[in-house]
């Protein structure tokens, strides 16, 4: 408790002194708006979209020379703003300043292709770690407690260094654990418990796996994080079970938009006066309440290169506008989070197949360590890593629940793997379209 205070108090102010930043009081607003009635937040969200879509247009080359047509009413006038592409925002420049001096850069992970970079202000970046700060308060986490971060970055800066050091992170590269390395750490967590365990959700289900394996079971975190790529129902109950815990996840992208964090109750809260988001069909019409669509988002606080109606290439359930959750913040919620385009297979049959139609059916399968789904032009391939309790005969009966589940006319082949390879990110691509594997299944069978 002494060094939470030690921290709030005095170490986050200088802090931010020293490097020009502003998470502490960006953070205590944040906190303010949990208390704030969805009237107030609404209000706030549509005056601060049209403050932003004005200053895009007057001040961005790339939308003054589009004649975008102005209107009072902000819903109205975004609609006229073309979405932004990841195509658009890595060949165009859409910057409201002419130099990038002193800017911080943000790149994406480049799983979908080639990365993304977005610039941004100290005080832009401070509004993105408020508001991470702020949901994992949600799961009790202050300033100072202890914590081991599971990372995609081993190069770790001065300045991530020291914040590594005085905040009390545990920093750990995520990406090259091997099994060895995993029972290390939970060998060292044992020793000096961490409260909190934050990660990549792949990389967290890989740590609750190989204690599960090893029968590991005297390491427990007060909460666990999420964040970066997908929590699937799988891997929530593993780590929870394994760890005696409850995971706390969020979604947000690299380039700067922070969507939604989970609350202790569960849902997903959309953070209304940093995100615009709109949940649109195939033809750019907002879809209904409990209908899956693209996620489109418009950054509200960042001037320096405005992010404006840009497609991220994810799926989204819409909630009904007015639910309301018993955690008793006001903002709205997000119904749930699909993940990646790519994520959503159109089969033969006209039937549509998510990502999430596949991991329901093999959590319940102890005999398949990973699997991964291959789209084919007449069926799929099922990748699959077998446990030592594998045997031949499960491989029909996971057909015949697909055949159930999904569509009895499916065309189903299976492959036997000792690896499935993750993306050039590290994160698991659990289904994979045509496009895509037309040339990754040929370099994996060279």
């Amino acid at each position: 408790m002494f060094y939470n205070i030690l921290t709030e108090k005095i170490i986050l102010p200088l802090s931010d002194l020293v490097l020009k930043s502003s998470l502490l009081k960006t953070f205590q607003v944040w906190k303010g708006y949990g208390t704030v009635s969805r009237a107030s937040l609404d209000a706030l969200q549509l005056k601060k979209l049209q403050e932003i879509l004005e200053f895009t247009a007057k001040n961005v080359a790339y939308y003054s020379e589009k004649d975008i047509v102005f209107s009072n009413d902000p819903k109205e006038y975004l609609s006229h703003f073309p979405l932004l592409t990841k195509d658009i925002l890595r060949s165009e420049n859409l910057m409201s300043v002419e130099t990038t001096d002193g800017l911080v850069k943000r790149s994406s992970s480049g799983s979908s292709g080639v990365p993304s970079t977005v610039y941004m202000s100290n005080d832009e970046v401070s509004r993105i770690a408020a508001i991470q700060a702020l949901w994992w308060s949600w799961s009790g986490y202050r300033f100072g407690d202890k914590i081991v971060q599971m990372g995609n970055n081993p190069k770790r800066g001065l300045i991530k260094k020291v914040k590594d050091i005085v905040l009390r992170f545990q920093y750990e590269d995520g990406f090259s654990l091997s099994e060895e390395d995993i029972i290390k750490l939970l060998g060292e967590l044992r020793e000096s418990p961490r409260a909190y365990l934050l990660g990549y959700a792949s990389v967290l289900y890989s740590i609750a796996k190989t204690a599960e394996k090893h029968n590991i079971t005297d390491v427990s975190f007060t909460s666990v994080l999420s964040l970066g790529d997908k929590m699937f129902d799988h891997y929530r109950k593993t780590i929870e079970k394994q760890f005696s815990t409850q995971v706390y996840d969020s979604y947000g992208c690299s380039e700067g938009l922070m969507m939604s964090g989970q609350c202790e109750a569960g849902n997903y809260h959309i953070m209304t006066p940093h995100v615009y988001m709109e949940i649109l069909d195939d033809d750019g019409n907002e879809v209904k309440p409990g209908e899956i669509g693209h996620v489109v988002a418009t950054r509200l606080d960042a001037t320096t290169m405005p992010l404006i109606r840009y497609k991220l290439g994810d799926l989204a359930v819409k909630s009904d506008p007015d639910a309301v959750c018993s955690c008793g913040r006001n903002f709205p919620l997000l119904s749930k989070v699909i993940g990646r385009e790519t994520d959503l297979l159109q089969l033969a049959s006209g039937k549509f197949a998510t990502v999430h139609s596949f991991t329901g059916i093999f959590e319940y399968f102890k005999e398949i360590y990973q699997f991964q789904v291959v789209e084919l032009d007449d069926g799929i391939m099922i990748r699959y890593i077998p446990t030592v309790e594998f045997s031949e005969d499960i491989l029909d009966v996971i057909k015949k629940r697909i055949y159930k589940q999904i569509d009895d006319t499916l065309k189903i082949k299976f492959r036997k793997e000792t690896v499935i390879e993750p993306t050039a990110s590290g994160k698991p691509c659990i289904v994979m379209s045509k496009e895509q594997a037309e040339k990754y299944l040929k370099d994996t069978e060279k």
